[in-house]
């Protein structure tokens, strides 16, 4: 069984890097649930939007994000039984510090494929990926019949209207016993 997992979001908790972020360089406290592009990009603008996204995913600032809670523990757990692919959509400058990070957490040896903002949905096919775990609902409305699109519901995506055959968890320990009591 293949599975791939999205970086930003799912496995790194780059909506705690941008609240943070938004507080120490604008003093504006935001809730999580305010750090998606729906919510910030009308309250920052465009300028300040473009920066905090920048320093987000191009800087080392990149790696104080904590992980997602639960994820390093169960990707671990994955390693041991099944390929395990992290399908990001990180430009080429924003792919080491990615790397950097996951080797900061002991699962460095993890592939990476980036798509470069683009769809994610070839990727998924080349690598027959069985299931895709993700926190952001539009990435995985193109998914392949073969494979599985799981959304990580994260404070900031909550609201969002989901078509099928997108399923949802609520955090990585019901993704893992999704996946181990599948019959792919």
């Amino acid at each position: 069984m293949h599975l791939g997992l999205d970086f930003d979001g799912t496995i790194a908790d780059v909506a705690w890097l941008k609240q943070r972020y938004i507080l120490d360089h604008w003093g504006i406290q935001v809730d999580i649930a305010e750090t998606g592009r729906r919510v910030a990009l009308p309250m920052l603008g465009d300028k300040r939007y473009a920066e905090m996204l920048l320093a987000v995913h191009q800087t080392e600032l990149v790696l104080e994000m904590p992980p997602v809670d639960q994820a390093i523990e169960v990707i671990k757990r994955f390693l041991m039984e099944y390929d395990v692919t992290v399908v990001t959509a990180r430009l080429d400058e924003e792919l080491e510090f990615a790397q950097h990070w996951l080797e900061l957490y002991g699962i460095g040896d993890i592939p990476i494929v980036h798509t470069k903002q683009q769809s994610k949905a070839p990727t998924w096919i080349n690598l027959n990926i069985n299931f895709h775990l993700d926190d952001t609902p539009e990435v995985l409305e193109n998914a392949p019949e073969t494979m599985v699109p799981i959304l990580l519901n994260r404070p900031y995506n909550t609201d969002i209207k989901l078509t099928p055959p997108i399923q949802v968890v609520d955090n990585w320990i019901a993704f893992e016993k999704l996946v181990q009591n599948s019959s792919i």
